[in-house]
């Protein structure tokens, strides 16, 4: 069971990928430099953004119970299961509640958006140390620990370059840090989730 649940995961993943390029595809009003990836929701493509945060929360939840079932010997397994339990609900949270448009005045519903997002890309980094740890003594992710620990360095970079990019200064440059980040963890953790499938 455990391991049909990471390759369903993986799985997922792939198709949060589709979504995510689905998306700035179909909505070129939505500048990829300029803007965030929250902006889709304020779009005719919010459905679509929608859809790609359930997907997420289900890419999460199938993390959570292949880790929390499969990996009874590992030290940080009930951390991280609580951890990515934590995350379903920061994704699911961040897809219901809209942002605030660029320019116009914070709401409640924008702050929790983005108390949300802060939660979210908080754990999707640090629990890049917890399988990058994993992968030197479990042999479904072995042959990945090379990958990993790379990707994990693009994906502390690009939080970092994304948290400098909120300065006025270069909030214009937004969009390319977060697109890293996004996509780098969304490889790694497809890296992680095939790995506990094998």
């Amino acid at each position: 069971m455990p391991h049909l649940l990471a390759l369903l995961a993986a799985l997922l993943l792939v198709v949060r990928l589709g979504i995510l390029i689905h998306l700035h595809l179909s909505q070129p009003r939505i500048h990829p430099v300029r803007q965030a990836v929250s902006d889709y929701a304020l779009s005719d493509g919010r459905r679509w953004f929608a859809t790609m945060g359930v997907v997420g929360a289900l890419v999460w939840v199938c993390l959570a119970v292949a880790v929390g079932t499969g990996l009874p010997g590992w030290s940080d397994r009930s951390s991280v299961t609580t951890q990515l339990l934590v995350l379903t609900a920061s994704v699911l949270a961040a897809a219901a509640l809209p942002t605030d448009a660029e320019g116009s005045p914070r709401t409640l519903t924008g702050v929790l958006h983005y108390a949300a997002a802060i939660v979210q890309f908080a754990i999707l980094y640090g629990l890049t140390g917890n399988f990058v740890r994993l992968a030197a003594t479990d042999p479904g992710l072995a042959p990945f620990a090379p990958i990993l620990e790379p990707l994990r360095t693009v994906v502390l970079v690009s939080l970092i370059a994304l948290v400098v990019a909120l300065l006025p200064k270069v909030r214009h440059l937004f969009g390319v840090p977060e697109r890293v980040f996004l996509v780098s963890t969304l490889a790694f953790y497809l890296l992680v989730a095939i790995g506990l499938a094998r």
